[in-house]
């Protein structure tokens, strides 16, 4: 049998159960939308032969990363 993984448990909140959000936490949250909002860029790049799908989704990665897992 598969092991089962808990994907939501380096995440600030644990969106796998019906219980409410406390409050502090969502403040947090809300505030990371803002930072997020702030770094969105107003156009995406070009997906050509000189910057592949493979380097924007390392990217991505990386920059999910970030944001999701800073104080």
């Amino acid at each position: 049998m598969k092991k089962r993984i808990n994907y939501y448990k380096d995440l600030v909140a644990d969106y796998s159960k019906p219980d409410p959000v406390p409050k502090e936490i969502a403040d947090k949250l809300i505030a990371k939308a803002e930072q997020f909002i702030q770094l969105k860029a107003r156009t995406l790049s070009a997906i050509t032969p000189d910057y592949p799908l493979e380097q924007i989704e390392k990217e991505n990665k990386e920059w999910w990363q970030r944001l999701l897992y800073r104080g």
